[in-house]
């Protein structure tokens, strides 16, 4: 039978986590008066993210030079975590993130979704 996806989840602790050791860091900011109500708002830079994909442009554009093929810009998005972060990690066990950080799985409380083009950081920091 098909694993029932809502015991898929993530904790946002889980999440921070492999944002901070593979993507970037995050900083809080105070916002004036919504910071008093709300509390301190994150700014997520995604600097690690950002310099693996200058890493592989330098790649991919050597590669290109020299066969004359034009290459596409990479871009700091869920693609490029997918690729670069989620797939290496994964690989071994075959299993999704969600599985590795939680092998007896974990009730999802909330779903969230996102677009594939999406800047990882603007999401991070939008959860």
């Amino acid at each position: 039978a098909p694993e029932d996806p809502a015991s898929c989840g993530c904790s946002l602790r889980r999440l921070q986590e492999f944002f901070e050791e593979h993507i970037g860091e995050i900083a809080f900011e105070d916002d004036g008066p919504v910071a008093a109500i709300a509390g301190l708002q994150p700014l997520c830079c995604a600097l690690k993210l950002v310099a693996k994909c200058a890493e592989q442009e330098r790649l991919r554009s050597a590669k290109a030079l020299n066969s004359g093929v034009q290459v596409q810009a990479l871009r700091p998005d869920f693609h490029m975590v997918a690729k670069s972060f989620i797939k290496p990690l994964t690989k071994e066990r075959r299993s999704s993130m969600s599985r590795l950080w939680e092998p007896d799985g974990l009730q999802a409380e909330v779903f969230v979704s996102h677009s594939w083009g999406e800047d990882f950081a603007d999401f991070f920091q939008a959860v």
